[in-house]
């Protein structure tokens, strides 16, 4: 962890792929504890509320390139690591989820481990997966294939 300001634009990479692949697109559902007026809305206590948290995530007005995968979001002018107000993966508010700190230590930590030790490659002729991937209540990949070489092998 002590490299990783040494190691921007891996790090943007790692918050690029939490961007695109939000794996709980709606977040966690909140209850109104009290009557609550928003813009004109009364929302009676009770209600549950639902955050679109894709629809943040892929804001034209937030992000330089809202709609494709592409680390420069997360960079500033001089190339070192941003984080956007609009960077919400783990939910927001009082009850965001409470391991966002470990699960962001261990996800730079197993990315950049897999990265140094192995080498990725697409099948030749393969066709991409479907980017939206599959929504239930938690968002999967497409099924896909890839080709994972050990670092160093000439094979």
């Amino acid at each position: 962890m002590d490299d990783r300001d040494k190691l921007s634009y891996t790090y943007t990479t790692v918050n690029e792929f939490q961007r695109c692949a939000n794996i709980v697109p709606s977040g966690v559902f909140h209850e109104m504890t009290r009557p609550t007026n928003l813009r004109g809305y009364n929302i009676p206590k009770g209600t549950e509320i639902f955050t679109n948290l894709r629809a943040i995530l892929s804001d034209k007005e937030h992000w330089k390139y809202p709609d494709t995968f592409n680390p420069e979001n997360f960079l500033d002018g001089n190339g070192q690591f941003f984080k956007s107000e609009s960077f919400l993966p783990f939910s927001l508010g009082p009850r965001v989820c409470l391991g966002e700190t470990l699960a962001k230590m261990e996800l730079f930590l197993f990315i950049t481990s897999l990265l140094q030790r192995i080498r990725f490659s697409w099948p030749p002729g393969a066709k991409w997966p479907a980017m939206n991937g599959i929504v239930r209540l938690v968002r999967s990949p497409e099924p896909f294939n890839i080709i994972c070489h050990s670092r160093g092998s000439t094979e």
